[in-house]
């Protein structure tokens, strides 16, 4: 039981990590200027 919430809260933060990282490139200047020269 405790092992599959531990992998469920994984799983969550990793879903959370993938859904904000888009934010962060786009909001931090530095990481723009990557993005765009790639």
């Amino acid at each position: 039981m405790t092992r599959e919430i531990k992998k469920t809260k994984k799983k969550h933060q990793f879903l959370i990590l993938i859904l904000n990282a888009p934010l962060l490139l786009f909001s931090s200047k530095p990481f723009k200027s990557m993005t765009l020269l790639e």
